[in-house]
């Protein structure tokens, strides 16, 4: 950060942009670890269905379901495998199995489909039902609901296309108007009711992209 606003300082010769520096030096670390986090989510989202299908084999072939969260760590590939070791260091330390997958769960962050599996395993352990069954019925669920995502999100994708084209067209059209004509807009910035227009466009168009994006989106 401070070398930034140091370079900033001396090129533009400006309190102000060194400041600014300073402040996107400090904010950079912070936006590179908060995407790494969501990425490693997204890793692990996209892991659920081998993590269920792995503990079920594991619970048929008669294992436990400590030794089952163990196979899971040696077989999978992280950030699978390096949660579930954790669960296991975890658990071999003194923690019962079902606190330490409620830790992974507040560890990971809120993903629907590994909240559902953790209840899941702590309903059936404590009332002794059919885990395996459960597992099953699970990834059926999981599954289904997966591809009716990608099926809304196919039946969306022309409208989510058009709203993308629509919301950038107005800043296009300016753009090249100005690249042959400078002072076309003048005369909307020299009378009240022309800024009043601007303000109001400009608002029609935030509030049609915020419509746009609605409309398109169907939440399961």
């Amino acid at each position: 950060p401070l070398i930034l606003a140091i370079i900033l300082l001396l090129i533009t010769q400006s309190l102000v942009f060194g400041i600014i520096g300073a402040l996107i030096g400090f904010s950079i670390p912070k936006l590179i670890s908060k995407f790494k986090e969501l990425e490693r989510k997204k890793r692990f989202s996209n892991q659920i269905l081998d993590i269920i299908m792995t503990l079920n084999s594991c619970l048929k072939a008669g294992n436990s379901l400590l030794q089952a969260c163990e196979v899971v760590a040696e077989e999978l590939p992280p950030p699978a495998s390096e949660e579930f070791s954790l669960v296991v260091k975890e658990t071999k330390m003194g923690l019962s199995l079902e606190e330490s997958l409620l830790r992974l769960n507040n560890r990971i962050g809120k993903i629907h489909e590994l909240e559902m599996l953790i209840n899941s395993l702590l309903v059936a352990r404590e009332t002794g039902g059919d885990v395996i069954k459960v597992l099953t019925r699970l990834a059926i669920t999981i599954r289904d609901n997966r591809k009716l995502k990608d099926m809304i999100n196919t039946l969306t994708l022309q409208g989510r296309l058009q709203g993308a084209i629509m919301s950038i067209l107005p800043f296009f059209f300016v753009a090249w108007v100005l690249m042959f004509n400078k002072h076309h807009f003048d005369i909307m910035f020299e009378s009240q009711l022309g800024r009043m227009m601007l303000v109001a466009a400009l608002v029609l168009q935030v509030v049609g992209m915020i419509l746009i994006k609605k409309f398109s989106t169907i939440k399961i």
